[in-house]
């Protein structure tokens, strides 16, 4: 038998791989029978190896992990052309992660081969993507409020293997605390505070009227798998937060008192006087309508996300 196994994502094949291993260890216990190959292949070896019976049991299994970049397109022509004669005692999976598979050279040989079967493992969306959060969640016992979901399909709907890796740190840092539901601030605190840093130099951009160097940080944004609609709502509590630390500043108000008073950290506040300071109320109330009313278009249909976020960041540097 031979499989194909192709995805954009490296903790769906992950996934994939383990159930595989785990049904042969049923019959080789000792994994004596299992070989993992990965980067570059020797053709002729890997035929020897494909070849060779295996030791004290019916079947062997032979795993090719993303080998397509790490060899040239002669060497994978050979290998596919050796997996045309693989012996009915091994099983041989190919795996590799990455876009478009389909229309690679490689992947147009190798379909060549009728010997194997391929399966796409596809990213998933809407409704399977709630529901596979919900599995992931509901592995470590706990479970996970609606908002909680939204905020993190909102933050990271567009990067499928980040969301995953940081939903487990998110789970065990709430199993860790002896609580049983994901709430809507675990998400905000454990993954936006690992984009505060980008998102405060983007703000600070914007207050500098520097058009180029915004537009340079929303793509490292958008690049590091924010959505445009959580970026808008990033902005928006950031402005909020200037505004109300200006706030209280006037007011002679300590920072430690400001801290407590908004729930923010006191670095957090010490940065907003900084930004604030510059800038009138009326400033800050205008840009803050602005976001409001972009934020509106692109959810009734009126702009489209992306098309939405340039105006919007063209009318903050004004």
């Amino acid at each position: 038998m031979i499989r194909f196994i192709y995805s954009e994502s490296y903790h769906l094949i992950r996934q994939e791989i383990e159930l595989i291993v785990n049904d042969f260890k049923k019959s080789d216990s000792s994994l004596l029978n299992f070989v993992c190959l990965r980067g570059k292949i020797n053709a002729t070896e890997l035929s020897v190896g494909i070849s060779a019976a295996p030791f004290l049991c019916d079947k062997k299994l032979i795993l090719l992990k993303n080998i397509e970049s790490e060899n040239d397109i002669k060497s994978i022509e050979l290998l596919a052309k050796n997996l045309e004669n693989v012996p009915a005692f091994t099983d041989l999976v190919w795996c590799e992660i990455g876009k478009d598979i389909e229309k690679k050279a490689f992947f147009k040989k190798v379909s060549k081969n009728k010997n194997i079967s391929f399966q796409k493992i596809s990213l998933p969306a809407g409704l399977a993507l709630n529901n596979y959060i919900e599995k992931v969640v509901g592995q470590y016992g706990l479970s996970l409020d609606k908002k909680a979901s939204f905020a993190l399909i909102s933050g990271l709907g567009q990067n499928f293997d980040r969301l995953i890796s940081e939903l487990e740190k998110i789970c065990l840092f709430v199993k860790g605390s002896s609580r049983s539901v994901i709430e809507e601030k675990d998400i905000r605190s454990l993954i936006v505070g690992e984009a505060n840093e980008s998102i405060f130099k983007f703000l600070d951009f914007i207050l500098q009227k520097n058009k180029k160097s915004a537009f340079c940080s929303l793509n490292g944004l958008i690049s590091s798998g924010l959505n445009e609609l959580y970026i808008i709502s990033m902005l928006a509590y950031q402005f909020r937060a200037l505004y109300l630390v200006k706030e209280l500043a006037d007011k002679k108000m300590p920072d430690a008192t400001i801290a407590k008073e908004l729930r923010i950290h006191p670095f957090v506040v010490k940065k907003n006087k900084s930004l604030a300071s510059k800038h009138s109320y009326l400033v800050l109330e205008k840009k803050i309508l602005s976001l409001y009313n972009t934020d509106l278009s692109i959810k009734t249909g009126k702009l489209s996300p992306g098309v939405g976020l340039d105006l919007l960041v063209v009318n903050l540097v004004r």
